[in-house]
């Protein structure tokens, strides 16, 4: 499940990922030798340009694979 922050991620979202679901692609602060996992994703996609706009518009997302961990995630962050 993918949630997008139009407002950027929230404090504490990547910690508590890291905590509750597991590694993902972002790796933890001062721990540098940490194997990045696969529970979660974060990136940016590109949303259409709202008009008058010309530079392109990006949101924030992290997708989280296992359904149960996704819904708890979705409830507390979004």
């Amino acid at each position: 499940m993918r949630v997008e922050f139009n407002q950027g991620v929230p404090p504490g979202c990547i910690e508590w990922l890291w905590n509750n679901v597991g590694p993902g692609n972002i790796e933890p602060r001062g721990d540098p030798g940490v194997d990045w996992g696969d529970a979660w994703l974060y990136e940016r996609i590109t949303t259409p340009v709202p008009l008058g706009d010309a530079e392109p518009h990006y949101v924030p997302t992290i997708t989280v694979k296992d359904p149960e961990m996704a819904l708890m995630f979705k409830l507390r962050w979004a």
